[in-house]
């Protein structure tokens, strides 16, 4: 590493902390007199909660929210100062290529993605299993124990199952209503309850009756329930499996998910789009740090309230590609990956043409 190369990286790597630090302050301050400061008072919720809450999710809210425009903000606000003191003119008169003078910075801008990707997935999945936790139990007032409706479906032999009231911590549930049209009958079972037998390792429904109806011979047939195993085998773990946030899954949860959901020949594809963006979020960061180049070095003057604006600018129109491109993969219309790639594939061609045609 040469001496150019340790000066750059120092006022790159301090003015990307000192960024980070401030947008993370500033997305916390917003978040709690907006969501949080109202449920605070409501249910009287310790501050050290709220501090192990906001710790607990500093991860996600890094990697999601505040690496990219970070990453934006000191890559235009160094690159401008650069250019604004001559100081990349005086390189090239020494016989220094443009590429190699930014080589250093977009080095540190791809450790800094790759540094992302692995907090995401080791520290930003248990951190946000455990802010959620904390956010069900203190901030929304609901207990383990509360019952709700869910359903089941595309279940094992075309089995779909709703239950007005189930209590996931104990796994049982009342109300329960069960039906197939697979294999040339159509079934229907009502039952009082349903709950999950460890020692079986199976459902098992209790008081109703099971109705079946084949329509070539007209045939009707009702059969009382007292107790007695449901017609699905599926596991609770696999059942709420997809009902978690993939922000909460490791990548081979999703994986594992992505295989069950194809074998019960269930919709895909925002499964997939989600995948293939845990991927390209963490990316994003050297992304804008490429782009930050050509355009920092365009901004020669204004300092830190023109390099904030520019970021806002290039913010916005990359989330709109991203929301854009994410809706139609998850309708299907685009493929997953190019999907979750899109905007940041464009956003990177637009930072090497911009690169290119930066006067030297």
């Amino acid at each position: 590493m040469t001496l150019l190369d340790r000066y750059l990286s120092v006022r790159f790597v301090g003015m990307l902390f000192r960024t980070l630090l401030a947008l993370v302050a500033l997305y916390v301050l917003v978040d709690l007199l907006v969501e949080r400061l109202q449920q605070v008072d409501k249910h009287g919720v310790a501050w050290s909660i709220v501090l192990q809450y906001y710790i607990s999710l500093l991860p996600y809210i890094l990697v999601q929210y505040v690496a990219p425009f970070g990453a934006l903000m000191a890559g235009l606000f160094v690159f401008g100062e650069t250019a604004q003191n001559n100081e990349i003119t005086a390189a090239l008169a020494g016989g220094i290529s443009l590429r190699r003078f930014v080589l250093a910075p977009l080095v540190i801008g791809l450790m800094f993605s790759i540094m992302l990707f692995i907090v995401q997935e080791t520290m930003g999945i248990a951190g946000y299993r455990r802010a959620n936790e904390l956010n069900g139990k203190y901030f929304s007032g609901e207990s383990d124990t509360k019952r709700g409706a869910v359903t089941w479906a595309n279940l094992q032999d075309g089995w779909t199952c709703h239950i007005l009231k189930f209590n996931r911590a104990a796994l049982t549930g009342e109300g329960v209503v069960a039906y197939s049209r697979q294999g040339g009958l159509q079934q229907l079972i009502e039952a009082n309850s349903i709950f999950w037998d460890e020692e079986k390792n199976r459902w098992v429904l209790r008081r109703g009756k099971h109705f079946v109806f084949d329509p070539e011979t007209q045939a009707r047939t009702a059969q009382r329930i007292t107790q007695t195993p449901a017609p699905f085998s599926e596991t609770p773990e696999q059942l709420f499996s997809l009902d978690r946030a993939p922000e909460e899954k490791s990548l081979k949860l999703i994986l594992a998910d992505l295989a069950y959901a194809r074998s019960r020949g269930m919709y895909c594809a925002p499964l997939e789009v989600k995948f293939h963006t845990r991927f390209s979020q963490p990316m994003l960061s050297f992304v804008m740090i490429l782009l930050a180049v050509p355009f920092g070095m365009r901004i020669r003057r204004g300092g830190l309230a023109v390099s904030f604006g520019a970021a806002i600018a290039v913010a916005v129109i990359y989330l709109l590609l991203f929301f854009v491109s994410v809706g139609l993969g998850n309708m299907g219309r685009l493929p997953a990956f190019v999907a979750a790639w899109l905007a940041s594939i464009l956003f990177v061609l637009t930072g090497i043409f911009l690169l290119v045609k930066t006067p030297t």
